[in-house]
């Protein structure tokens, strides 16, 4: 039986008497069990699939849903005309053929751009994508990490509402913004415009957790840096019903990572190498002896 933290209580008192005072919608949470180890950690493609092509690509994304992943980090940045495309970097300048600020360039411009033959040959010709052709190749066959690079707007959420991508199927991150004033500008705005978002905001500590719910209490999960993963942080965000997100990548993305976060019970993992990923969770489950033996 689980014992609930006192904090749990101070932040479900907090919560009930914010929904006293306004009209936002409070969601009901349920704890979730922690399995130590978890061999079924959900997947994030970190710029989809970009170990075997072009980050933030349609091609990319597509390899990411062969390759099984579960959700498909999506970087969205504006042009000049407030179009919403893939990039991650602010300027073109590593991903394109181009040189310049994404947000300088017209939608047009952009589009003009080469972001395929930097990773190969094979890959020439590829063009930035629309957030509106990742989200139609992707419905129906893998969730979205929407990674917000720039403030969106009404027309990004009515992108993800008309593709089908629900609360339960996209996680919407802002932590890893440079700037104090857009990690709370955005997560401001988006709770503003969709009470319920499910924002996966920053924590270090235990004790973050109950101050991430009095800030958004409709949030789906908490994002950990790995080197702050633990047992105790774990357990208790499940306590309040939240999932935890964590990432590996470069020399960190191998067997030593996933068993550490397998053992302490962690529930999401980007990464690039899931053919590492799949061969070490394959082999553990075909190496485990059944219960009753």
């Amino acid at each position: 039986m689980r014992v609930f933290s006192p904090r749990y209580f101070i932040v479900l008192v907090a919560v009930l008497l914010v929904a006293g005072c306004d009209n936002t919608p409070q969601l009901e949470r349920s704890p979730i069990e922690t399995r130590r180890p978890n061999l079924d950690i959900l997947t994030v493609a970190h710029r989809g699939a970009e170990k075997f092509a072009p980050e933030n690509t349609l091609p990319g994304i597509e390899k990411a849903i062969e390759f099984g992943f579960d959700y498909v980090e999506l970087d969205v940045r504006y042009t000049s005309d407030r179009v919403p495309v893939l990039m991650h970097d602010a300027v073109v300048d590593r991903t394109t053929d181009g040189t310049g600020s994404l947000s300088e360039l017209s939608f047009d411009e952009v589009r003009q751009l080469d972001a395929g033959s930097w990773f190969g040959k094979e890959y020439a010709g590829t063009r930035v994508p629309l957030l509106e052709e990742a989200l139609a190749i992707m419905q129906g066959k893998v969730c979205v990490y929407w990674d917000t690079k720039d403030l969106p707007d009404e027309q990004t959420l009515r992108l993800f509402e008309k593709y089908g991508f629900e609360r339960d199927c996209i996680f919407i991150s802002f932590g890893g913004l440079g700037g104090y004033r857009e990690r709370l500008e955005i997560p401001e705005w988006l709770v503003e415009h969709w009470p319920t978002a499910p924002l996966l905001p920053l924590a270090r500590k235990p004790e973050d957790i109950a101050k991430v719910l009095e800030d958004y209490p409709n949030v789906r999960g908490v994002h950990v840096m790995r080197w702050l993963l633990s047992e105790e942080l774990i357990d208790e965000a499940h306590a309040y019903g939240l999932l935890v997100f964590s990432s590996t990548t470069n020399k960190a993305d191998g067997p030593e990572s996933y068993a550490r976060m397998a053992a302490l019970g962690l529930d999401v993992l980007m990464l690039n190498n899931i053919d590492l990923y799949k061969n070490y969770f394959n082999e553990v489950k075909q190496n485990l002896v059944p219960a009753d033996e």
